[in-house]
C-alpha cells in the first residue's frame, strides 16, 4: 500500500485510532478520536500521530522512550471513496464510504476477517451497526464479545445510548462528572477504609487520598492510607 505523506507527528492517547474512517466511536471501540497528551518522558513505548499537511490524520505508531521509531506502523490511505488502513496486528481494513462521505460498511480481513455496516437516519446521524464478531481483535478493546446489531439512540442533548443484543454497550451518565464523584467517592473511600481496617490491626487508620485513573478503558482508583509508621 503506497504510504501516506506524513507532515508531522503529534503525541496522542494510546487509545487513539482517529487516522480509521469506520465509526470507532469512543464508546463502543475503545479508541478515542481527540489528540490527547501523551507522556514521552515515562519508561516504555508510548503513541504518535501522523498528520499530513492540512492536519488529516493518516498513520499511528509507536515510540520508545528514547524517542527511537518502532519499526510498527499503522497507516490510512484514501482511494477514491475507499479507506484502506493496514493494522500492526496483520489485519488491512477497507471503509467505503457514501457520496456524502460516511462510511457505509468496512470489512476486515487478514489475521481477523469480518464485516460490518451502518446506517444513518434522515439528519445524518448514526443510528445502527451491525457489528463484526472481530472487532474485539482488531481494535484492542476491552468487549470480550462483539457482534450483532448495536442501535444508536439520540436526544436533544446529543448522543444517549448505543445498545444490542449483549445489552448496553455506552449510556450517557445522567449526572456529571463532579456531581458523580461528589455522589460516590465518599462511600468509595469508606468502603476502603473498612477493608483495611478489617484484620483489626490498624484501628487508627485514616484514608488521605483516593485517586481515581481512566486505564485502558475502565475506570480504576488507587487508595493511600496513613499509619502510625508510614504511609501504605
Amino acid at each position: 500500500m503506497r504510504a501516506p505523506e506524513v507532515a508531522s507527528w503529534q503525541p496522542v492517547s494510546p487509545r487513539w485510532l482517529g487516522h480509521r474512517r469506520e465509526p470507532l466511536l469512543h464508546e463502543r471501540a475503545w479508541g478515542c478520536p481527540l489528540l490527547l497528551s501523551a507522556h514521552p518522558d515515562d519508561d516504555g513505548p508510548w503513541v504518535e500521530a501522523g498528520l499530513t499537511a492540512d492536519g488529516t490524520p493518516v498513520a499511528r505508531r509507536c515510540v520508545e522512550s528514547e524517542r527511537q521509531t518502532d519499526p510498527t506502523i499503522e497507516v490510512a490511505v484514501r482511494f477514491g471513496q475507499e479507506v484502506v488502513v493496514e493494522l500492526d496486528s496483520g489485519t488491512e481494513v477497507r471503509t467505503r464510504l457514501d457520496a456524502d462521505d460516511r462510511p457505509t460498511c468496512t470489512t476486515y480481513s487478514g489475521s481477523d476477517e469480518g464485516e460490518e455496516s451502518y446506517s444513518y437516519d434522515a439528519a445524518g446521524r448514526l443510528v445502527t451497526i451491525e457489528e463484526a464478531e472481530c472487532l474485539w481483535g482488531t481494535a484492542n478493546g476491552e468487549r470480550a464479545e462483539t457482534g450483532g446489531t448495536l442501535k444508536v439512540a439520540y436526544d436533544t442533548d446529543g448522543l444517549l445510548r448505543i445498545a444490542g443484543s449483549q445489552g448496553t454497550v455506552w449510556a450517557r451518565p445522567s449526572r456529571s462528572w463532579p456531581d458523580q464523584l461528589a455522589a460516590t467517592v465518599p462511600d468509595l473511600a469508606g468502603r476502603v477504609l473498612a477493608a483495611v481496617r478489617a484484620d483489626g490491626e490498624l484501628a487508627g487508620t485514616e484514608v488521605f487520598a483516593l485517586m481515581l485513573m481512566y486505564v485502558h478503558g475502565s475506570l480504576r482508583f488507587d487508595s493511600r492510607f496513613g499509619t502510625q509508621g508510614g504511609t501504605c
